[in-house]
């Protein structure tokens, strides 16, 4: 029996190249198997637009760099309306403010009286904080920060360190004199006179910071009574104001919650629904009273 020939490199690179037939599908070198192309759908240059932002088109035709929907031609833009401009706050139901009480001759005595008086505790305050630091002897800067007045050689400390540097002269004489100045005796009494010096002038400070600490509080004193001067004084202002022939209170309108109001609109009435099951809003009468108008 004759043994077949194997094919050669040529034969087997041939079978290799071998074009499919024609039923067969050619794959694409960017198409998956399994695949096939499609035709693809290409926008006529009438018909494309060009995105202006915020979700917003024009055609390409009208489009030019930087136009937006302001500049854009009427009736081109197409996508997103744009946001309706934010309508402006009503006033907050609450009480009456001041600006809309009538004049009251009582209540501006009051408020003159508690600003003079809280003028006059503030200077009051002021000078005897001045007084009180020229008396120690020191100064206050404009960030209060606290220093030796050294203009002011009768106040409390410099009257303090004369009287100290006297006690030490004198001791050093007496000691000195007696032949004991290079002695043990003349340290020790130095070291006695320094103690009692830094003593002394730790009482001082202790005593300064209670004098400002006292005058701080009684200058927040001053601004407190202020405050509740003028809270009783506007207390007593509103509840005399309906006894005021000059008041005439303006009502806070009444209108639904998702109705908005333009400057210079009327509001409208609130819609309900009465017991009878009739939509309408209630109208006050001229004369006092109201009726039922159905919608």
């Amino acid at each position: 029996m004759a043994k077949k020939k194997a094919p050669n490199r040529s034969q087997a690179r041939g079978n290799l190249n071998r074009k499919p037939p024609k039923s067969q599908p050619i794959w694409s070198s960017f198409q998956r198997p399994g695949t096939f192309n499609r035709p693809q759908q290409i926008t006529p240059y009438s018909q494309a637009r060009v995105s202006i932002g915020n979700g917003q088109f024009v055609p390409a035709s009208v489009y030019k760099p930087g136009m937006t929907a302001a500049t854009a031609p009427p009736g081109s833009v197409t996508g997103r309306a744009p946001a309706a401009p934010a309508a402006p706050a009503l006033p907050p139901a609450g009480p009456v403010p001041p600006s809309a009480l009538p004049v009251d001759p009582i209540f501006d005595a009051q408020m003159g009286q508690l600003e003079r008086a809280r003028t006059q505790g503030y200077a009051d305050v002021t000078g005897e904080r001045q007084r009180g630091l020229s008396d120690y002897g020191y100064k206050e800067s404009a960030t209060g920060a606290l220093s030796i007045d050294p203009n002011n050689p009768f106040s409390k400390a410099a009257l303090l360190k004369r009287n100290y540097d006297t006690q030490r002269r004198t001791v050093g004489q007496q000691i000195g004199s007696s032949g004991g100045l290079y002695s043990g005796a003349f340290q020790t009494a130095q070291d006695v006179t320094n103690r009692n010096q830094l003593q002394s002038q730790d009482a001082l400070t202790k005593s300064l910071q209670s004098f400002l600490l006292q005058n701080t509080r009684e200058r927040a004193k001053v601004g407190t009574d202020y405050e509740t001067g003028a809270i009783g004084a506007r207390s007593d202002r509103i509840g005399r104001a309906p006894d005021n022939p000059l008041y005439e209170p303006t009502p806070v309108p009444d209108i639904a919650p998702n109705q908005t109001l333009t400057p210079g609109a009327q509001p409208q009435p609130k819609v309900i629904t009465n017991k009878l099951g009739h939509k309408g809003y209630w109208k006050p009468k001229a004369g006092g009273g109201r009726y039922f108008v159905r919608t």
